[in-house]
């Protein structure tokens, strides 16, 4: 073959399959890559759900159907979590053969990264919240059977589980931007780089 027949057009592709190929290979990790940025969104907004059923413990909206609730979307987004680090495996499977692909891979991987950590600090939040309320409510009845405190009515009950919830709120907060402190700086010490002077 010379380059008169390359020019003339005459020259047939060596391996016309492999745009084909790389255009599937790009498509598979689009549609991947789509999947798993939609399911960061849905666990960040179940996540946010967790935190306003777990605001609600210890209240007098507090009910079986609101703890019922409350595990079913913890559930729900623990599954949610477990196939995304799958999906996110065979996203970096693929992006291996799509080198120009690993900036937003990255991006992706951060974004759900973050999101993870989102969910185990409100499974934490969601944990100690109902302790805090068990025993709350625990001491209350102690203190009830024990007669110190006059008998209490079912009305009065929820104000205590409140009370008891609200001397929690401070630490729960303290524990919150503790843990917001130090999920940044692990992110800034992990991924920026140290320059050596």
């Amino acid at each position: 073959m010379s380059f008169q027949d390359i020019e003339a057009g005459l020259a047939s592709p060596r391996s016309p399959t492999r745009p084909t190929l790389q255009s599937q290979e790009d498509s598979a990790f689009l549609t991947l890559q789509s999947s798993l940025s939609l399911q960061v969104f849905k666990i960040n907004s179940n996540v946010q759900g967790i935190l306003k059923l777990v605001d609600q413990l210890g209240t007098g909206r507090d009910s079986g159907t609101l703890r019922k609730s409350l595990h079913d979307l913890t559930e729900t987004t623990r599954a949610m979590a477990k196939r995304g680090s799958d999906d996110l495996k065979k996203l970096a499977a693929l992006q291996a053969t799509l080198p120009r692909h690993k900036t937003s891979l990255q991006k992706t991987s951060h974004d759900f990264q973050l999101s993870l950590v989102a969910f185990q600090r409100a499974q934490q939040v969601s944990a100690e919240r109902q302790r805090t309320v068990v025993e709350g409510v625990k001491h209350a009845v102690e203190e009830e059977n024990s007669g110190q405190v006059p008998t209490l009515s079912l009305a009065k009950k929820p104000v205590l589980i409140e009370i008891a919830a609200m001397k929690s709120d401070r630490q729960v907060q303290l524990h919150r931007s503790d843990k917001h402190r130090y999920c940044k700086l692990n992110f800034l010490r992990t991924n920026w780089p140290i320059k050596s002077l």
